[in-house]
């Protein structure tokens, strides 16, 4: 998962280091508070934080104000490199962890595979915002099974916080996700009164 991770990881920063990304201050049609240096600063953070909080194991997150290089560089190009290297930082705790190491996660213990697994798909919705963002199609070579993956990781994190999110409850409603171009793709999701689940 980590080589996955890595290609992500270079196809953002290939679109931060685009001709069309300018300065960074452009826009992000789809997180619309952000500029594109707010995003790269996003995903750069993050990059940093989990290798950190990988590598200390333990039940706590390290939070952003911890990390050290916590903020991208001015120049464009710069901030590619910036972004190459916290990304190689993700890869690198992951692979020196070992995917059953237990280390903090948002709600307690997880393996250091759920990491992984989070940061792969952090980083791909992020691509498609920066891809979006300069202008070039977006999730070249992301195939369906990697993205039916990103439904079924994002459905888990509903269930995860649904009992933090009022608006998520229900009483007993039901959506079917479902995906015509890959077999895996298929969920039952139910909006009970303590959130949702069934994935």
């Amino acid at each position: 998962m980590t080589d996955e991770l890595l290609v992500q990881v270079a196809a953002f920063a290939d679109a931060a280091s685009a001709e069309a990304a300018g300065d960074l201050s452009g826009p992000v049609p789809t997180c619309p508070e952000w500029s594109l240096r707010d995003l790269a600063r996003h995903l750069g953070r993050v990059h940093r934080r989990v290798p950190a909080t990988v590598r200390a194991g333990g039940n706590r997150l390290v939070h952003h104000g911890e990390v050290e290089d916590g903020e991208p560089p001015s120049a464009r190009d710069e901030v590619a490199t910036w972004l190459l290297a916290g990304g190689a930082e993700v890869a690198s705790a992951l692979t020196e962890a070992g995917p059953d190491r237990t280390v903090a996660g948002f709600v307690g213990p997880v393996p250091a595979s759920w990491w992984a697994r989070r940061m792969l798909h952090e980083t791909l919705v992020h691509r498609y915002d920066a891809e979006v963002a300069v202008g070039v199609e977006p999730w070249v070579g992301v195939g369906p099974e990697l993205a039916a993956d990103g439904i079924a990781e994002s459905l888990s994190l509903l269930e995860t916080f649904g009992d933090r999110r009022a608006e998520l409850a229900g009483s007993g409603e039901t959506i079917h996700v479902h995906a015509t171009d890959e077999p895996s793709c298929e969920w039952l999701v139910t909006r009970a009164p303590s959130g949702v689940s069934g994935f």
